[in-house]
């Protein structure tokens, strides 16, 4: 008798049981978790059109984002959901977690126990059958495996480099994360990423790269960051600069806008675009 895809593979992995339909659903709310609580979500050009070009590849491809919020995977949902739309994504997290929100697994979450070093082969046995079965497999992760302070230099597991080695043709990308406060009530949540290089069958290699990857779009998303412009950044998601709804039409009505803005960046800060 076939076994039952539902139940956990052995006792260390629980499997995802993904609907696009669910995620279609969480993703619209997602962004609107987004506009509600940021004044807007802000990504490079170049990294827009990576992840769009990462959308169109054939290969499946892993995204590597820093974690540095709680906010990080409804993050990784509003992106995938806009720049890897044809895509399938899948995420890893905690099994304990999961056991306790089993609606994310229609989301694409499978659980793993972080702590048994088993775990590591059984995430690579199962990414593989995935990326047979869905040709257009994203997989986003967090390979820092903890939340850490964006000052703090990026540090990672082997896991994100075991798996990105071991499936053939595997795309990756290093994305940087920061979630600060310019000239508005809310928050601004900025997004840096690039490329990371791959080498079949060499984990530490790999390992490398990608560490020195998310570093470098680290350092060049702090330097925007510190620059407090929006000028070199796309707007995804924005609440349309409003202080308060009420007080923005006021102020329309008069003719003005309710939005604070700096006179210009500050240029000591501001990184070469």
């Amino acid at each position: 008798m076939a076994a039952d895809p539902s139940e956990p593979v052995g006792p260390l992995l629980v499997e995802a049981q993904r609907s696009q339909r669910f995620f279609a659903a969480f993703s619209w709310y997602a962004r609107r978790m987004v506009r509600g609580q940021f004044n807007a979500l802000r990504i490079t050009p170049e990294t827009e059109r990576l992840l769009r070009s990462l959308d169109a590849c054939d290969s499946p491809v892993l995204v590597a984002l820093t974690h540095c919020s709680w906010w990080d995977p409804i993050l990784s949902v509003a992106l995938a959901s806009s720049l890897h739309p044809s895509r399938s994504a899948y995420g890893v997290i905690d099994a304990h977690e999961l056991s306790k929100f089993k609606f994310m697994r229609k989301l694409g979450l499978f659980g793993v126990d972080p702590d048994d070093p088993a775990s590591l082969a059984l995430i690579q046995e199962y990414i593989e059958r995935l990326a047979t079965e869905e040709h257009r497999l994203s997989l986003w992760i967090t390979p820092q495996g903890r939340f850490t302070d964006v000052r703090e230099p990026v540090q990672i597991r082997p896991g994100a480099a075991s798996i990105a080695a071991s499936v053939p043709g595997a795309r990756v990308a290093a994305l940087a994360i920061e979630y600060t406060f310019w000239n508005d009530r809310r928050p601004e949540l900025l997004v840096h990423g690039t490329t990371s290089m791959v080498t079949p069958g060499s984990t530490p290699r790999t390992h490398r790269d990608l560490e020195e990857s998310l570093r470098s779009s680290a350092s060049a998303l702090s330097a925007l960051a510190r620059a407090r412009d929006p000028e070199p950044f796309v707007t995804l998601v924005s609440r349309g600069g409003a202080i308060n709804p009420a007080y923005d039409a006021w102020m329309r009505i008069r003719g003005r806008s309710s939005r604070i803005d700096s006179p210009r960046p500050h240029r000591s800060a501001r990184a070469a675009p």
